[in-house]
């Protein structure tokens, strides 16, 4: 996986994460994310990962709009 591809340039998807989830300590080094918080915050933001993981397979990137979207769909905290 390509960081910049997935993470956005400049962390600007991961900085939308970090908003959508003010509660969690979201930490990324290379490939790698180490997420610190409330076990339950942590269980949904895992299960929205892994649905940005395969919209990026699928498109080889991911884009502003297409994050925002999965954040605040299918069972967001909001």
């Amino acid at each position: 996986m390509n960081p910049v591809g997935f993470f956005g340039v400049n962390d600007a998807n991961l900085e939308l994460i970090r908003k959508k989830f003010p509660g969690l300590r979201i930490i990324s080094r290379g490939n790698d994310l180490k997420i610190l918080g409330d076990e339950a915050q942590i269980a949904l933001v895992q299960e929205k990962l892994e649905m940005l993981l395969a919209g990026y397979e699928k498109a080889g990137h991911l884009d502003e709009r297409t994050v925002t979207e999965i954040l605040e769909n299918n069972g967001s905290q909001d």
